[in-house]
């Protein structure tokens, strides 16, 4: 502990250059676990819209051509972008794939308006809560889920509703007929369902579009496992030739240029900051330990033992070693809590139905 002591006093002694020492090793820390923590986030703000729903794998089938003449522009229709499928036929595919813990539909329309087009999501009372049918868990005090499927009952996303002062209890106009509110969904900024602003049962949107079979347009599955995410998806594609599925390994599109770079190739970002972090880390202590050599000269020469030397050397490197990583923890504590929090957006997620 004496040895120990005096390391401690030497480092006060030369305290301008050991700090900058120090501060370097820290920031040598500091940069592998930023990046680590960076392509977690990255990760994270691909993947929060459909770890928001539970759900890991969203089907529908995008409409690219279509027929000039079946093109409404008013009242409550499919979207342009979405083509419906039966619901029996969805139902009874989905139900033969052991890999599926469970799955729900909605039927996605548009209450189309020049200039204030909504989005409505039919969802049905009996399905499992999951996907769009988890707004029931999402409810805001007061709120109740619908109390049937063909019931003339609305809930409307909350920023929605405040804007245009609706409140539960209140009516709803939709297509000239008059809906009861019976609940509020709060999204918490998590996802972009609050572009869905209306959500209503299932057989009342199919009476509202007009629409004599019962379709829908998108189905929300939840695996059993994360390990079970390939076989699904080929097995699904095989069931719905030409559909198309929304991952999280496709999320990443959504992201801003930087972090596509860390979405797809962040192992290898990972490999090259902690090789280089590693390079430079050592490059410092030996220009460190150069800069301190007549040190170990002169307690060569009064005398010191090559053991009582040694120590010395990894007292001292203890010592900086130390300081680097409080320091290092420090901004890592920063940028994981303080900034992060502040700059995540979370990426739009392609449901076909963001306006």
């Amino acid at each position: 502990m004496e040895l120990l002591r005096m390391v401690i006093s030497n480092q006060l002694f030369y305290l301008k250059k050991v700090l900058l020492v120090v501060m370097l090793i820290g920031l040598m820390f500091f940069l592998p676990a930023a990046s680590v923590i960076l392509v977690k986030h990255a990760k994270g703000l691909a993947e929060k819209p459909l770890e928001t729903l539970e759900t890991e794998l969203i089907l529908q089938y995008d409409r690219v051509n279509r027929d000039s003449k079946e093109v409404r522009t008013q009242g409550i229709i499919l979207p342009f972008n979405l083509n419906p499928m039966p619901l029996n036929t969805v139902s009874e595919k989905l139900a033969d794939i052991k890999e599926l813990k469970g799955f729900s539909t909605a039927l996605v329309l548009w209450d189309f308006d020049v200039q204030n087009t909504k989005t409505l999501i039919a969802v049905r009372k009996e399905e499992p809560l999951t996907g769009m049918r988890k707004i029931e868990s999402l409810l805001m005090k007061g709120g109740r889920f619908f109390s049937d499927n063909d019931a003339r009952e609305v809930i409307l996303e909350r920023h929605f509703a405040k804007l245009f002062g609706y409140d539960t209890g209140k009516d709803f106009e939709l297509r000239g007929e008059r809906f009861k509110v019976v609940g509020l969904v709060d999204f918490k900024e998590q996802s972009n369902l609050s572009s869905a602003s209306i959500f209503l049962p299932y057989v009342t949107a199919l009476r509202l579009a007009g629409l004599r079979e019962p379709v829908v347009n998108q189905a929300f599955l939840s695996l059993k496992s994360a390990k079970d995410m390939s076989p699904a998806s080929k097995r699904i594609e095989g069931l719905f030739p030409g559909v198309s599925l929304i991952t999280k390994d496709s999320l990443y599109k959504n992201l801003s240029g930087i972090n596509k770079l860390l979405y797809q190739s962040g192992k290898y970002f990972l490999l090259i900051v902690f090789t280089v972090s590693l390079l430079l880390m050592l490059w410092i202590f030996k220009m460190h330990r150069l800069d301190f050599r007549y040190q170990t000269d002169i307690l060569r020469t009064i005398g010191w033992r090559r053991k009582d030397i040694f120590l010395w050397g990894f007292y001292d490197t203890a010592v900086i070693a130390a300081g680097a990583v409080i320091i290092a923890v420090v901004l890592a504590f920063i940028l994981n809590r303080q900034v992060l929090p502040n700059l995540a957006n979370t990426p739009l997620l392609n449901t076909g139905v963001a306006l």
